[in-house]
């Protein structure tokens, strides 16, 4: 059997095939990165959610409960509602209202204002 026939790479790269194997070297690693680069991706994409965390979950039952009680008047529980809710998915509220290009500006008072 010729020495360009064998499966053996030093063979092979002893016959000449130099650029053969450099070329296959060169398409597994691109394959290689090309399959880490899209895992990365796919694991951000898997683990971002726009569903509020559970935190926001227990802060806002504890709300609903100050609500039911009657320590807390509607509009406060509205305005703590709409809070939480951007904090816990900011572009998904902001959509929601509309608020399309709203900037949050730092007022004299130390809080943020929206304009």
């Amino acid at each position: 059997m010729p020495a360009s026939q064998s499966h053996d790479p030093f063979a092979l790269l002893a016959a000449g095939a130099t650029g053969s194997v450099l070329l296959w070297v060169a398409v597994l690693l691109g394959v290689v990165l090309v399959s880490a680069v899209v895992l990365i991706k796919c694991r951000a994409w898997l683990l971002s959610s726009d569903e509020p965390s559970d935190e926001t979950g227990d802060l806002m039952d504890a709300v609903d409960s100050l609500k039911d009680r009657g320590r807390m008047t509607d509009a406060e529980f509205r305005e703590i509602r709409r809070r939480l809710m951007d904090q816990a998915m900011p572009s998904a509220a902001s959509r929601a209202r509309g608020d399309r290009g709203a900037a949050s500006v730092r007022g004299s008072t130390g809080r943020d204002v929206e304009k």
